[in-house]
């Protein structure tokens, strides 16, 4: 039962065909869910897309998780350093920093990746529809 190798033949059994073919069924139809997704997203456009996810959803995050993490280091994990105003200029600034440099540069990368795939996939279902 299963693939059986003789020689340069390669046969496959029914029910091992069968998951194959199903398992191929899902990727498909997981790649088109994938593309309804971006089609939905990539309608706000490039600049909206990179602000609301690469700037607000990865930039700003990451700017105060590494102010605490920094901080918690640097004073040994002591918690009246984490209520003084130089803590919330500290999470302030690296926020900023790390909205505009990674969030942008996050965005713009998941942006050109997530189009790219598209583009691959859409082109791919067009060309099998015909056939």
């Amino acid at each position: 039962m299963g693939i059986l190798n003789i020689g340069k033949i390669t046969r496959i059994d029914r029910p091992v065909r069968t998951f194959i073919l199903e398992i191929e069924d899902l990727v498909v139809i997981m790649i088109m869910k994938e593309m309804e997704k971006w089609t939905a997203l990539r309608k706000m456009g490039k600049w909206k897309y990179v602000l609301k996810y690469g700037v607000l959803r990865f930039g700003l995050p990451l700017g105060i998780i590494g102010s605490i993490v920094q901080r918690m280091f640097q004073n040994d994990f002591s918690f009246a350093n984490f209520v003084t105003s130089e803590f919330i200029a500290d999470i302030f600034s690296r926020s900023v920093f790390y909205m505009i440099f990674a969030g942008v540069t996050c965005g713009i990368l998941t942006w050109n990746s997530k189009e790219k795939r598209y583009q691959r996939y859409s082109s791919a279902f067009r060309t099998t529809k015909r056939v």
